[in-house]
């Protein structure tokens, strides 16, 4: 498609040297990435998880590692300490209007990614239907 296109023409024109240093907009536009990786290679070589899940209450980071290993077809691990590191409280958030405005911009591309995600992997819907969704 057209779109396509678009991104390819802005990758070779925009990005330095292919080394995906884009922007940070850009990066998160997950589906127009990830559509071409999709043609181009079985689609049963992927999985794709939310970062969130780690500090799913219902799933965690043992959760995710299970799922990780269990599509590489590894052994089972268990993590032996799943105390937090690296974790801090940001004291200085976002000003309200930057996070509308990047809830707004982003909120389209999560929910394509979704559709995506459903249409050509196959994923769960009540899972993907719109990640990361700020309502």
């Amino acid at each position: 498609p057209e779109e396509d296109v678009a991104w390819e023409r802005y990758i070779r024109t925009r990005v330095p040297l292919n080394t995906g240093s884009y922007s940070p907009l850009a990066r998160g536009m997950y589906a127009l990435q990830c559509r071409q990786w999709f043609r181009s290679f079985s689609k049963d070589k992927f999985l794709v998880m939310k970062l969130e899940d780690m500090s799913d209450e219902d799933k965690g980071e043992q959760w995710v590692l299970d799922r990780a290993l269990e599509h590489l077809d590894l052994p089972k691990f268990e993590i032996p300490n799943l105390e937090k590191k690296n974790a801090r409280i940001y004291d200085d958030p976002l000003e309200q209007n930057v996070c509308a405005w990047l809830e707004n911009f982003f909120a389209p591309h999560n929910k394509r990614f979704g559709k995506l995600l459903t249409s050509e992997l196959g994923y769960e819907e009540d899972d993907w239907s719109n990640p990361w969704s700020y309502e």
